[in-house]
């Protein structure tokens, strides 16, 4: 009896994954099923989870699949253009990356390789307060326009420092969170004792010392956001804020 011949390296490839070892994305979902295979338990989680039970983070979810596309027919769509302009920026692809926190836990580059893949479709990013390279690095990487999201410290001198450096490196707008008087309890965090690596800092913040750069070991981001963040914003914040800087304010939240 002849012998089957041997399945190439290809012909063995599990489904989904390419040659190289990549796996293979066609939609967001698969990116979020590579990410919980990847990813630690505790920073999946952090990226992942919500607040308390997550009712509202499963609010959300169901908002967002109530919005559908209808499709118009019988128009031409020989050439479609979806450039759009975001506080006069002009961008080729009209979806932000949104602020989120802590890219260097996902992978060493950080928020740099972010502003080239947004770049790289003409995108615009949103760069976090809690951010894990410079505004400055990330500039140097970006070849589209950013905006930097801003968490109004106690201290409003620190938060002050960090929005010059904004405008310094050419971020065009700054994006206020207004709707984080205190940090929700993220039960997820509590149970994986989520904490950021040794060579992890909320890199904008620490040269303000090191009680801005991290939470120490018998602490957490519950407690480091509650003790840093200034729980008495109000709209005297923004008009303090429009006092201290040209650039447009967007409030977010």
């Amino acid at each position: 009896m002849a012998k089957r011949p041997a399945r190439s390296a290809a012909a063995k490839k599990p489904r989904g994954a390419s040659v190289s070892g990549l796996e293979a994305c066609v939609n967001v979902a698969d990116v979020e099923g590579i990410a919980r295979r990847r990813l630690k338990r505790g920073v999946y989680d952090y990226y992942a989870g919500g607040a308390e039970e997550e009712a509202t983070l499963a609010r959300n979810r169901e908002g967002f699949g109530r919005w559908v596309l209808l499709p118009r027919v019988l128009v031409d769509v020989g050439r479609v253009d979806l450039s759009a302009a975001a506080l006069g920026s002009p961008v080729q692809f009209p979806i932000h990356a949104a602020p989120t926190a802590y890219h260097r836990l996902a992978t060493p580059e950080g928020e740099t390789a972010t502003a080239r893949a947004a770049g790289g479709v003409g995108a615009l990013m949103v760069v976090s307060s809690l951010a894990t390279r410079t505004l400055e690095d990330v500039a140097d990487a970006a070849s589209g326009p950013l905006w930097f999201q801003l968490y109004v410290y106690r201290d409003r001198a620190v938060s002050l420092e960090v929005v010059k450096r904004a405008e310094a490196a050419g971020y065009r707008a700054l994006v206020l969170t207004v709707d984080t008087p205190r940090l929700g309890r993220r039960e997820r965090d509590f149970r994986n004792r989520f904490a950021l690596p040794p060579d992890v800092t909320i890199a904008n913040f620490a040269p303000a010392g090191p009680e801005y750069a991290r939470w120490d070991r018998n602490g957490s981001m519950f407690d480091y956001a509650n003790s840093q963040l200034d729980p008495s914003l109000t709209w005297d914040a923004v008009s303090w804020l429009r006092e201290k800087t040209s650039l447009p304010i967007v409030l977010k939240g």
